[in-house]
């Protein structure tokens, strides 16, 4: 399991809906391979690898979560809130992919 899995976050997302949190592991294993292939098309850029979108995971788990409950965020999120907000840390790199 990777830290990303471990934040506030993720655990709120799987407690509130665990189909979503499925489907957010598997976009996680797919998108892991297509960034892959960005230090192919853009050697020059820092690396976007699945770990720097992890790490924006984290972040945003810091920010709507100030203690260690993930049922507790500052804000009110909803599930599919929630799962959006992890797609899109995820997807944000995916249009550097070229196959």
């Amino acid at each position: 399991m990777t830290i990303a899995f471990k934040s506030k976050l993720i655990n709120y997302l799987k407690v509130q809906n665990p189909v979503y949190f499925g489907k957010i592991q598997e976009l996680r294993n797919v998108i892991e391979v297509w960034l892959s292939y960005i230090p192919q098309t853009f050697p020059h850029y820092t690396r976007h690898t699945i770990q720097h979108s992890d790490e924006i995971v984290i972040q945003l788990s810091n920010l709507l979560f100030q203690d260690d409950s993930p049922d507790k965020p500052v804000v009110a999120i909803s599930p599919t809130e929630t799962y959006i907000l992890i797609a899109s840390a995820y997807l944000h790199d995916a249009g550097m992919v070229v196959a």
